[in-house]
């Protein structure tokens, strides 16, 4: 259902303006442009923010001041507040938005920079300068490449722990040139064959085995290794598995027997 509509007089130049019924009651003044509605706010100093009408707030003798556009360099009228609180004054919305716009492309402009690793001269963005300390990189290998081993953040040492089997690792970087055919895939290698095979002077082929003598695989001295061929390391495991189900048997049978005699002497 539409509007109903009633005829006001505009309270600035008099002209009859067409305004919906509740107007009046919503709205202390009526006007037939956004013209009229500032003239009259500069008139009886009621308005904050004036357009292209420096002069005549000037003639009215308000409290701001009368600047230039940032934008477009048209005389407006900004009030005490507006100066206080926002460093440029705009005389509309499109020259706010081109003069931001224009701000942006400034500060996103590419920085020529060096990379750190290579030396190869590249442009990045400003913002990324927070990154990485304050160091420039051409590429993720150059940055990789510059924060390995004792630089990185998380450098244990180049050991570490398995917690699916016990085993140490030794990282890729820390196994001397002469032993990389011992390495896997992921270029590192089992700690207790690394040391036994530096103790023995040459790489451990595929078909030897380094056995812990007291079963703790992470107890990597070399007094507690034994060297073996595989058919008799695995005869040397299975044997010491089912000897360990044994002994497991009998603590169960003996723990038994504890608990009767104990409820017999209660």
């Amino acid at each position: 259902m539409a509007k109903k509509l009633e005829t006001l007089v505009c309270d600035n130049c008099g002209k009859a303006v067409q305004k919906w019924a509740g107007h009046r009651k919503k709205f202390k003044h009526a006007f037939c442009s956004r013209k009229c509605s500032i003239e009259h706010r500069v008139r009886t100093k009621q308005f904050l923010y004036a357009g292209k009408l420096g002069v005549k707030a000037r003639q009215a003798n308000l409290t701001g001041s009368v600047e230039n556009c940032a934008e477009c360099g048209a005389e407006i009228y900004r009030s005490r507040y507006l100066v206080k609180q926002f460093k440029n004054g705009y005389c509309s919305q499109k020259c706010c938005l081109a003069h931001r716009i224009r701000e942006q492309r400034k500060k996103a402009a590419l920085h020529v920079e060096t990379c750190k690793t290579c030396k190869t001269v590249f442009q990045r963005q400003p913002s990324r300068a927070k990154y990485n300390n304050g160091n420039h990189y051409c590429s993720k290998e150059c940055r990789n490449q510059d924060n390995r081993r004792e630089k990185h953040s998380n450098w244990k040492g180049g050991r570490q722990n398995r917690s699916s089997d016990g085993y140490v690792d030794i990282s890729a970087s820390l196994v001397p040139e002469a032993f990389k055919s011992m390495a896997r895939k992921d270029g590192r290698v089992m700690e207790h064959r690394l040391m036994m095979a530096q103790h023995l002077g040459r790489p451990l082929e595929k078909w030897e085995v380094v056995n812990h003598e007291n079963g703790i695989r992470n107890d990597n001295r070399i007094d507690n290794f034994q060297l073996f061929p595989k058919p008799v390391h695995d005869g040397v495991t299975s044997y010491e598995t089912s000897r360990i189900r044994e002994l497991k048997e009998q603590i169960k049978s003996l723990q038994s027997e504890l608990t009767t005699l104990q409820k017999k002497g209660e």
